[in-house]
């Protein structure tokens, strides 16, 4: 047997086994990371295939997807002799893909810009994220493993799909679906003044990505309206999962270096590193206090100065509001008291969301995690369940 039969076939039984594992995500991780030969030793197909699931310097970062690990790894084993190198990788993309415009991108972030292109196999448009590769001796970057890891097994309407990745010395594009725009784009087309059906109807979509994403444990972690993408037809699809993080109970630790400030959310303000699925839904609390009123509800311009904002609006939180908040990290009982504010002096939220979308929105800015409504409960609640006459009478009272 070759070597690089051998080592195909030693990847498959690696993963067969961790597989029949019952245990949790994190134990059956371990034990095909410790079945898995070191890199090294690997040929340079199934290096790449581990890679696409989410390998990095000897370990996953995150726990891949075994059904998809386990397809693609018998695909190489059934080929001639494997899929493409990343040479010839590199080869099939330039010939599949035009890309329009490279140096005008169509949007651009810290970890890459996203062009325009035109797929010359699905005769249709397509978005280009080329990922930025500053350390490419580390590998794949963290942020571009999270992404492949989460979108190749995401099969949602408000979830952009990832098309195609292409991976070559030095390059790393990710395909993904062509969305016309962002909601901050999409929000400037009408003069940032949605009409509250819209905003209902944009805010229940976002709440079905985001419980569709936390009933399969990926917390997004950087929800603000730059990555939310959002088409002709108003569709919304959540995008950007360049932070996003799979999570195991109990919680681990994490960094809280994550979320725009001014969607970031009080226990990460403070410092707290244990954070869960609540982290999401303020932010996008956040997102539909912004739609209502065309303008960030906490726009603060450092961190203290965002909770600030969030202390002159929510009021100054006590114990009584949050037990353990006077032993977070970054909370300090020096901080300024501020009284809550009714909406109803805050802009035009009360008079965009009415009575039940004011409801909602409180909710979704709880203080205490803990008493934070939860993306799936949102769903249900009377703001998103109402017809369009019951939602006329709730927007006159």
């Amino acid at each position: 047997m070759d070597h690089w039969t051998d080592s195909v076939e030693s990847a498959i039984s690696a993963v067969q086994q961790a597989m029949s594992h019952p245990g949790l995500s994190s134990e059956w991780t371990s034990i095909l990371c410790a079945k898995l030969r070191r890199p090294s030793e690997l040929c340079p197909d199934v290096r790449r295939v581990l890679e696409k699931n989410g390998w990095s310097r000897s370990q996953f970062r995150s726990p891949p997807v075994r059904e998809l690990l386990l397809r693609d790894l018998r695909e190489l084993a059934q080929s001639d002799h494997g899929p493409p190198t990343r040479i010839d990788d590199e080869r099939r993309f330039d010939r599949q893909y035009v890309i329009e415009e490279k140096e005008k991108p169509v949007g651009e972030g810290t970890y890459g810009a996203v062009h325009r292109a035109f797929c010359n196999r699905l005769q249709k448009t397509v978005a280009i994220k080329r990922v930025k590769m500053e350390h490419e001796d580390e590998g794949m970057p963290s942020t571009a493993i999270r992404e492949v890891a989460v979108l190749k097994a995401a099969d949602h309407p408000n979830v952009v799909k990832l098309l195609d990745v292409a991976c070559s010395p030095g390059r790393l594009h990710l395909v993904f679906e062509f969305v016309d725009a962002n909601l901050k784009q999409y929000m400037k087309k009408f003069g940032l003044r949605l009409e509250p059906e819209v905003v209902r109807s944009l805010q229940k979509q976002l709440m079905k990505g985001i419980d569709y994403c936390h009933a399969r444990r990926i917390i997004h972690r950087d929800l603000k309206p730059q990555n939310i993408l959002v088409d002709g037809e108003d569709h919304l699809k959540i995008a950007d999962f360049g932070m996003a993080r799979a999570f195991n109970l109990p919680l681990p630790k994490y960094t809280h270096e994550v979320v725009t400030t001014w969607y970031r959310s009080p226990e990460i303000l403070f410092g707290c590193e244990e954070y869960s699925l609540g982290v999401d839904v303020w932010s996008a609390g956040c997102i539909l206090g912004e739609m209502a009123t065309g303008a960030a509800l906490f726009h603060g311009d450092s961190e203290i100065d965002t909770i600030f904002q969030i202390f002159r609006k929510l009021g100054t939180p006590t114990e009584a509001d949050w037990p353990g908040l006077s032993s977070l990290p970054d909370f300090k009982p020096t901080f300024p008291q501020w009284r809550r504010r009714p909406w109803t002096e805050i802009r035009n939220i009360a008079s965009q969301l009415g009575s039940a979308g004011v409801r909602l929105l409180d909710s979704m800015l709880r203080y205490d995690p803990a008493c934070r409504v939860s993306a799936k409960q949102t769903l249900q609640h009377e703001y998103f369940n109402v017809d369009s006459d019951t939602m006329d009478a709730i927007m006159a009272d």
